[in-house]
């Protein structure tokens, strides 16, 4: 991964398209090398007149049905398709000129996904097109390590570069080390199409030694990795999504997020705030979409679950913010990028608070060197709020983790969940 540094761009190639009428322009950058795409300031995106009606796959390439709702005929041979902000290379229109209330059909030689932003560059184009018929979504993923000196209030943040591009994408963190003060948590500042910023917040408003933070990125989407399903999405939540300290087990109600995946079980489930609004200590729980669900009971199943954010004894304001979480289908073994890894998500039948005997993960998989791993609670099972931390103690077979709250150190019996990976990685 590349951390805090400037990425070096080899060999570009310039693409551009210029267009008469007013808007913001956008240059698309093409590293002829590495493949990699940004944008910068120059390709114009025209709130327009086109719509699409439909869209198919056949013979193996997408094709999207528009219609021209404006009041003139248009020129659609001047369009150019943009798909996640990198313009299309591979495309037909099915004709030149479409006068008003006509069809035309727009068809790609390349794969489009589910997730794709399509847009249309050029006079007349229009808002931003998707379609749900197309391939499931094309996974972008990497996890890594950084290091963070103290908390944001003392001015402290991390940059990660990212090796990929994304378009969307949603971050979790996990504190991978335990350097003497368990009410920090790690939470996204900032996260961007090429990077993110990282910080430390202390529930109690301190300081905070340095620490270990571990991350996963995942395009945003509905996917499968070998065999293993993954789903990664970003939930707004308004500043009423939030569970307090003794709101009781009732009170765990926040957003309700449906899967878009075909889960058959229940998978495991990350999640983090990928924003900074509150200017506070914030961080994240999870809970069964059931109102009525009780204790240990309290989790994900295979449908959906409820997010929100946690404030636990804190009595800080909340704000409008985005969650990134990540679902992924329990397996105990499984690669990416010829990499062990697993994932799964248990509880120990023991509480599971700062003073109390630590919740073992034992890894089912071998490992030459403790793995990265990303650890997250997963059950709402009692009135008090808690996030996830390790004691520190980790080897190449297990790791220590326990519920953190931010002034009790007694929690209730807790499910939790965990992926690890046998080092740093980027996919594809």
């Amino acid at each position: 991964m590349r951390k805090g540094v400037t990425p070096v761009v080899a060999t570009v190639l310039l693409i551009s398209v210029t267009v008469a009428s007013a808007g913001t322009l956008y240059t698309l950058v093409e590293d002829a090398q590495n493949n990699a795409k940004t944008s910068s300031n120059e390709i114009n995106f025209q709130e327009g007149d086109f719509r699409m009606e439909s869209c198919w796959i056949s013979n193996s390439k997408p094709k999207m049905q528009l219609r021209n709702y404006g009041t003139d005929a248009a020129n659609v041979s001047t369009i150019t398709p943009v798909i996640d902000g990198v313009i299309a290379e591979n495309y037909s229109i099915s004709k030149e000129i479409v006068d008003p209330q006509e069809t035309f059909r727009l068809s790609f030689d390349q794969p489009v996904y589910r997730s794709s932003r399509i847009q249309l560059a050029g006079p007349g184009s229009n808002k931003d097109l998707g379609c749900s018929k197309f391939p499931i979504d094309k996974p972008k993923l990497e996890a890594g390590s950084i290091q963070i000196s103290d908390t944001i209030d003392n001015g402290a943040s991390e940059t990660v570069e990212f090796e990929n591009f994304y378009f969307n994408a949603a971050a979790v963190l996990f504190i991978g080390s335990d350097s003497g003060t368990g009410e920090t948590d790690a939470r996204v500042q900032e996260l961007n199409r090429e990077n993110m910023s990282l910080i430390l917040e202390n529930a109690n408003g301190g300081s905070s030694p340095t620490e270990t933070v571990n991350y996963l990125v995942a395009r945003e989407g509905a996917y499968e990795i070998n065999g293993v399903k993954f789903e990664s999405r970003k939930t707004e939540l308004n500043s009423s999504a939030v569970h307090r300290k003794d709101d009781g087990i009732g009170n765990y109600q926040g957003k309700k997020v449906e899967f878009k995946q075909d889960f058959s079980n229940p998978p495991t489930l990350f999640h983090s705030l990928n924003s900074y609004n509150n200017g506070n200590f914030m961080t994240t729980a999870v809970s069964g979409p059931d109102s009525d669900c009780q204790e240990i009971d309290c989790k994900p199943t295979k449908e959906g679950f409820d997010l929100e954010q946690e404030a636990a004894d804190t009595g800080n304001t909340a704000a409008r913010e985005e969650a990134g979480w990540i679902a992924v289908e329990e397996a105990n073994r499984f690669e990416i990028e010829g990499l062990n890894a697993e994932t799964g998500a248990f509880s120990d039948s023991s509480e599971d608070g700062l003073s109390q005997p630590r919740h073992t993960i034992s890894y089912q998989q071998e490992y030459s060197q403790p793995p990265i791993t990303i650890a997250d609670g997963y059950s709402a099972s009692g009135p008090d709020g808690y996030w996830t931390r390790t004691d520190g103690t980790q080897s190449k077979d297990t790791i220590e983790i326990y519920a953190q709250e931010s002034y009790d150190d007694y929690h209730q019996n807790e499910v939790f969940s965990y992926i690890s990976f046998e080092q740093e990685f980027t996919y594809p």
